[in-house]
This record gives C-alpha cells, sequence and structure tokens, in this order.
C-alpha cells in the first residue's frame, strides 16, 4: 500500500515536470510574474487557468509555438494591478527582438553619421558615472529645473539623444505592453550595439534598469573625468566608484572611437610627452579650421570608427590625443603602462577587460531607490512645463491597469517638440540581421581624398 502510493506521487511530480518542462523557464518565469501583478476583479474568473501545475500553453490568453510563448493577450480580463514584469522576460518581443530593434536603429544612424556609436557609447557612460546608470543624462531643462546636459563636461557636446528618442518610440510600438523598456537600459543597449556594429566585442547587457525622477548637473560637473586630468587625478576619480586600474584603462579605450573638438586637448600641444610632428600636425589642422570654432573635430585614433587597438598603439607613440589619454602611458603608474602596452598588441586582451569593465559601468547602482520606465526619455512621466498643452492630457503611463500600459510617445513629443524620431539618411538605410549571426557589417568607407591629420604616425590613415 505504502509502496502504491510512492509509485503515485511519483507519478504526480513526473507529469507536473514534464509540464513545465515543455515551457522555456525565462517565459514560465515571466508568466508567474505577469500573475503575482494581475488580479481578477468581482465578477471576473479570467485567471482562474493560471493554474502552475499544469502547462502554462493553456492558460486563457496565452500563446505558445513549441516551447515558446509567441503572444499575450490580456485585453479582455477583468483584472487591476501593477504590471511590473519587463518586455524582455518573454520570448515574444524578447530580448532578441528588443536588441535586433535596437540594432536595427544603432545601424541606420551609424551608416548616416560614423560618429554616432561613439556618441551612444558616451552617452551610457556619463548616464553611469553620475548617480549610478538611471537616464539622469536624457533629462532636459524644464522651467526651473537643470539638467545634466547643461553640465560643463555635457553642454554642447553630447549627442545621439534623437537616437535615443526613435529607440524608444520603436520599442514603445513593438514591444508586448508598451512602455516597459526603460530609457537607462535603452542607452546600454544602443552603447553595446555600437561597439559591436563598430566591429568591438559582444558583451552581456543585463536589463532591468529604472528611470530616475531627476537630474544632478553638480554631481556631473564633480564627477566626470575631464580629458584634462593627470593620471592621478584620474586613477582618484575611478576609485571613488570602485573601479580601479584594470577598468580605468580599458574604458579609456573607448576613446578608440569618436572624435573630438580642439578645445579639447590644445593646452596639450606644447606638453613634453607628445610627438612634435603629431603636436605641429594638430595644431595647424586646428588654426586652419578656427572659424569653425566648436564645430571642427579631429579624430580621438587613427581608426576612428573601428573599435580597434590603435588607440594604444598610439599612445606609445606619444601621440595620446587627450592629456588623460596619454597619462595612461606616460603619466608614470608603470601598471597602467604595462596594460597599454599589452592591449597595443593583444585585442583579446583589450576586448576582453572592456567587456568586464563595461558590464561593471553598467551595473553602478542609482543613488535613489525611485524610479520610473519613462515614456517619454526627455521628461519624468507626467511632469510637463508650467502651463504646458500637455498638462491638458491624462495621465501618459497609469500605475493601475485593465490592459497593457500604453505611452503615445511619437504624438505627445510632436506637441512639446522633444524625443521626435530622427531623419538622417534621404535613403533610408536598411537593416536585416541574419539569424544567430554577431558579425558586424563593415565599417563605411572613407570619403575620397581623405589623409591622416596625424603626422609621423605609423598606424593606419583614418577611416572616417
Amino acid at each position: 500500500m505504502l509502496l502504491s502510493g510512492l509509485s503515485k506521487l511519483l507519478c504526480i511530480l513526473q507529469c507536473i515536470s514534464l509540464a513545465f518542462a515543455i515551457l522555456d523557464p525565462i517565459d514560465f518565469l515571466a508568466l508567474q510574474s505577469i500573475r503575482k501583478s494581475l488580479d481578477d476583479m468581482p465578477g471576473s474568473n479570467y485567471f482562474s487557468t493560471w493554474d502552475f501545475t499544469s502547462d502554462p500553453c493553456n492558460f486563457a490568453g496565452v500563446y505558445c509555438d513549441g516551447d515558446k510563448v509567441i503572444a499575450l493577450n490580456l485585453s479582455d480580463p477583468k483584472g487591476g494591478g501593477a504590471v511590473e514584469f519587463r518586455c524582455g522576460d518573454l520570448s515574444y518581443g524578447g530580448r532578441s527582438g528588443i536588441f535586433d530593434i535596437v540594432r536595427g536603429i544603432v545601424q541606420k544612424a551609424i551608416d548616416c553619421d560614423p560618429r554616432m556609436g561613439a556618441s551612444l557609447l558616451r552617452l551610457h557612460f556619463h548616464d553611469c558615472w553620475v548617480n549610478g546608470c538611471d537616464g539622469s543624462v536624457l533629462l532636459v531643462n524644464i522651467d526651473d529645473f537643470v539638467g545634466e546636459q547643461s553640465a560643463i563636461p555635457n553642454i554642447n557636446s553630447l549627442r545621439g539623444f534623437d537616437v535615443i528618442a526613435a529607440i524608444k518610440s520603436a520599442l514603445n510600438e513593438k514591444c508586448l505592453c508598451g512602455n516597459v523598456v526603460s530609457c537607462a537600459d535603452i542607452l546600454a543597449i544602443a552603447a553595446s550595439q555600437s561597439v559591436e556594429i563598430l566591429g568591438g566585442p559582444s558583451y552581456q547587457v543585463l536589463l532591468g534598469r529604472k528611470d530616475s525622477l531627476t537630474a544632478n548637473v553638480t554631481a556631473a560637473n564633480v564627477d566626470l573625468p575631464s580629458p584634462f586630468s593627470n593620471f592621478t587625478t584620474l586613477i582618484a576619480n575611478f576609485k571613488k566608484k570602485g573601479f580601479g586600474i584594470q577598468e580605468l584603462v580599458p574604458l579609456s579605450g573607448a576613446h578608440t572611437i569618436g572624435r573630438a573638438r580642439c578645445g579639447t586637448f590644445t593646452s596639450r600641444l606644447k606638453d613634453s610627452d607628445i610627438n612634435t610632428a603629431f603636436a605641429a600636425g594638430l595644431n595647424e589642422s586646428c588654426t586652419a579650421n578656427a572659424a569653425a570654432r566648436g564645430n571642427f573635430t579631429v579624430p580621438l585614433d587613427n581608426t576612428t570608427t573601428v573599435f580597434d587597438t590603435v588607440y594604444f598603439q598610439m599612445l606609445e607613440e606619444k601621440m595620446g590625443l587627450f592629456r588623460s589619454d596619454q597619462a595612461l602611458y606616460s603619466g608614470g603608474n608603470q601598471t597602467s603602462a604595462n596594460l597599454v602596452k599589452s592591449y597595443s598588441s593583444n585585442q583579446a586582451a583589450f576586448w576582453g577587460d572592456f567587456a568586464s569593465a563595461v558590464i561593471k559601468m553598467g551595473n553602478l547602482p542609482p543613488s535613489s531607490s525611485n524610479g520610473q520606465i519613462r515614456c517619454n526619455c526627455s521628461i519624468p512621466n507626467n511632469i510637463y512645463p508650467a502651463n504646458s498643452v500637455l498638462n491638458l492630457l491624462p495621465p501618459i503611463c497609469p500605475f493601475t491597469l485593465f490592459t497593457c500600459p500604453s505611452c503615445p510617445l511619437v504624438s505627445l513629443s510632436s506637441l512639446f517638440n522633444i524625443g521626435t524620431p530622427p531623419t538622417y539618411c534621404s535613403s533610408p538605410v536598411t537593416y536585416s540581421p541574419s539569424p544567430g549571426s554577431t558579425s558586424p557589417p563593415p565599417p563605411p568607407p572613407p570619403p575620397p581624398g581623405t589623409s591622416s591629420p596625424y603626422p609621423g604616425s605609423t598606424s593606419p590613415p583614418p577611416n572616417y
């Protein structure tokens, strides 16, 4: 009799195990999260079928293909609650879908402006380095509020806000339940995709960040490292965030892509640790283009649209553009100099250490526990300028809901003239990722007649 009872128990456990096994575990946990967030209202028994001892693919409103949830219909139940799950937790419109959408828009932006990849990576760094990764760098000045975009390291130099807005709009439209991917997460994903597209490493991007309700221009002025810094100042800045030389050097290697204005490096042209021919070439270029003022830029290294090791090779040649760059090799710290030497000839070592450091940076926690998922990355939810027409509209993101939240981002942003999707090319560039492919497309060719602005360099000519 006892044996028979044990046999029945084993059979029941096996059946339950089989029921769980037919669905992808990530999707199973996501459905559990949704169920915990929503409850039947009086008179409804919609969720009575959501019994997790049975096959979740038989739940009301759940549609599966094999072991994946491919669709979810929550339009009919009389339920209420705050849905806290993320679009990326389900196969349908899940991580791969999010990343494909982001990559497509970033790819188009880089195709039309090769500098944009560096700009998006810089946005992510400037966000995380000030009070953690919370999307605060995206908030614009409203009424008496002054955001981080007005900080000295950021003003008139940060770029890519239109790309982030386009990504936000696309994700809100395509994701299963609308506004479920935070702006801080979008910054992290856009940065990673930029690195990949420009030929750099693929690294894991963790999701789940929340967007801040405010920003801190004072902290941005204090915390963001300066291009004029010596090594002592740089390492002190990084130690405040719990980072050391092992993160400082590879993260600085992000300067293997991008461009800089003359004002950020002209004071270095008379330094003792600079290649004289290199300095003369830079001085000539900046002088010849003085009329352009801040609109003239030069490459940070000789292959500015390729995420490679040329940046470190140029440091060995005393051709670091910023004083803070050259300090990594010539600043008197042997550990740092040895890393520069290692990375200059070992791309795998640089990529591995960069990936570890940028993941650690992307996990810097926000200074506040209060957070939200903004509908418009430029403004906190339901906060508009005084007397704005937007104040006449109902709240964008309801916290109590009967169906998935929806954010009319495009129409609202057009009223406010914030976050409108960018127009890059007269002939739009399409992106069709190959299934399973992680290989980036080749970088765009240099314009005809371009030559290196770096006389005396043994590195390849720039690829604008």
